[in-house]
């Protein structure tokens, strides 16, 4: 995790003094990496349920697509919707796996209060 997103993190539980001295590294004062930890898990959490969220709206739309028939019934629009769709329903793949993959991260790594940069 990167200091920034901790700091932005620790703003959430951190009274406003040690969060100030934190900032610079004058002071860990009253940082909690499991807290810390639990607060990014939280965010991320919102963006894996809204993935899962969009695969299944998006997998719907293809399969009723499918289903219906729509794809060999007309001319090239409904190939190229059904390809701006696949290609949307991809992006939205790879965000569910880049948030998965994050979760593993904050989980592994949430011991390790981080420096701030200098």
């Amino acid at each position: 995790m990167c200091f920034r997103t901790e700091a932005a993190a620790c703003m959430k539980y951190m009274n406003s003094k040690d969060w100030q001295n934190y900032i610079p590294g004058t002071s860990s004062e009253g940082v909690d990496a499991q807290r810390t930890a639990d607060v990014v898990r939280g965010w991320i959490n919102i963006y894996l349920k809204e993935s899962l969220t969009a695969i299944e709206n998006l997998q719907a739309m293809l399969t009723k697509e499918q289903s219906s028939g729509a794809l060999t019934h007309t001319e090239d629009g409904a190939h190229s919707e059904s390809r701006k769709v696949s290609t949307i329903l991809r992006r939205w793949i790879q965000i569910k796996y880049l948030c998965e993959e994050a979760l593993k991260s904050v989980s592994s790594n949430s011991h390790v209060p981080l420096k701030p940069p200098t």
